[in-house]
């Protein structure tokens, strides 16, 4: 699975240096760094990450604001399931924290797999009880939906769709406010 860790690292790193162009008074330069990270995904999640291609820079004080900003942290992995599915492809459920995190907290979800002979994240979750309070769910933000279903009017993920499970790397235990994160991340 290293070469999963290897793509999500490389994302990850992509989503930095977009986020930190987008403070630069540079259209050419950020637009450039964010086709690189939309290399990563498929033609469904492009621009779907909390930035979009610029037409035109921001107002100058903006930058003037943000010049001083720290650079974002990488988001952090936590775990990969590997699974084959009933077609007999392998594909990989990946735990992640969001973009910037301050903490290591477990709110991502992304499937990855071989298409076309390249790996590529091709479904994105996100980990919330959506404000209720109540139990946490995997829900349905963008890309592929071969491993969503809507259940009770919510887009949720379908776990019975990835297939069956054949391996699971931990790579590290996030940090959980209520115990969910943990939870999940030990689910087997």
């Amino acid at each position: 699975m290293e070469d999963i860790i290897k793509l999500l690292n490389d994302f990850f790193q992509s989503e930095v240096e977009a986020a930190a162009a987008r403070n630069v008074p540079n259209i050419e330069s950020y637009n450039n760094k964010l086709d690189v990270m939309n290399d990563y995904v498929v033609e469904s999640l492009k621009n779907r990450f909390g930035m979009i291609p610029m037409k035109e820079l921001s107002p100058d004080d903006y930058y003037e604001r943000v010049k001083s900003f720290p650079i974002p942290n990488k988001r952090y992995l936590f775990k990969i399931d590997k699974y084959k599915t009933s077609g007999g492809k392998f594909i990989y459920k990946c735990l992640v924290s969001k973009s910037n995190p301050r903490r290591p907290r477990l709110f991502s979800l992304f499937i990855v797999e071989y298409i076309d002979e390249k790996l590529k994240i091709q479904s994105f979750f996100n980990f919330s009880d959506k404000g209720m309070g109540g139990e946490k769910k995997w829900y349905y933000i963008g890309g592929s939906e071969d491993f969503m279903h809507k259940f009770n009017g919510e887009y949720l993920l379908n776990e019975e769709a990835l297939g069956e499970k054949i391996e699971t790397i931990r790579l590290l235990e996030p940090v959980s406010v209520n115990g969910d994160g943990l939870k999940e991340y030990h689910k087997d």
